[in-house]
């Protein structure tokens, strides 16, 4: 085994130590999933093992034009319709439909 590696399997077992979930791929299956494991035996032989990725934060957006600028407002948690405005830079936008 590389040190890279075993490097890299350090890391996920630390990262199940401090707390943070953990995914399991067992490598046979054929659909190849991910799938968060509470509590994993670490078994390197059979499994692939990832630090899961944590969730993005969700916010609602309004964006509206003054006719020369494009304003950001994002709706607070405290209340709903209470807006505040947000910087329009480092933000990526994923439109749903509700």
């Amino acid at each position: 085994m590389s040190k890279e590696r075993t490097k890299e399997k350090i890391a996920v077992m630390q990262a199940f130590v401090d707390g943070r979930a953990i995914e399991i791929m067992i490598l046979d299956d054929p659909d190849q999933l991910w799938v968060r494991l509470d509590s994993p035996n670490f078994n390197w032989e059979k499994c692939n093992y990832r630090i899961a990725k944590q969730k993005q934060k969700t916010v609602k957006l309004l964006a509206f034009f003054t006719g020369y600028q494009l304003i950001w407002l994002e709706e607070t948690r405290s209340a709903p319709c209470d807006w505040k405005r947000v910087q329009s830079e480092d933000k990526e936008v994923e439109v749903c439909d509700e």
